[in-house]
């Protein structure tokens, strides 16, 4: 019985640190994101052109990473 409990315990804890890994990863994903939108936005102003990627990349990165953040914290 002790020895169930235990193995419970620790599938918890790893559920745990997966869904926490999985927050910082969303996270990472959605400064990305912001970054690069950041970067197009400054290149817009001073260079008068858009970085086709920028605008492709930023929305996609920053979208992702609010499902995934959306995703974890729903299983958590």
């Amino acid at each position: 019985m002790e020895r169930e409990l235990e193995d419970s315990t620790r599938r918890a804890d790893a559920a745990l640190r997966d869904d926490v890994d999985e927050v910082r990863d969303a996270n990472v994903m959605m400064a990305g994101g912001v970054g690069i939108g950041a970067l197009g936005a400054v290149l817009a102003a001073v260079g008068g052109a858009v970085c086709p990627v920028c605008v492709v990349a930023a929305p996609a990165l920053v979208g992702v990473g609010a499902f995934k953040r959306w995703r974890a914290k729903r299983r958590a």
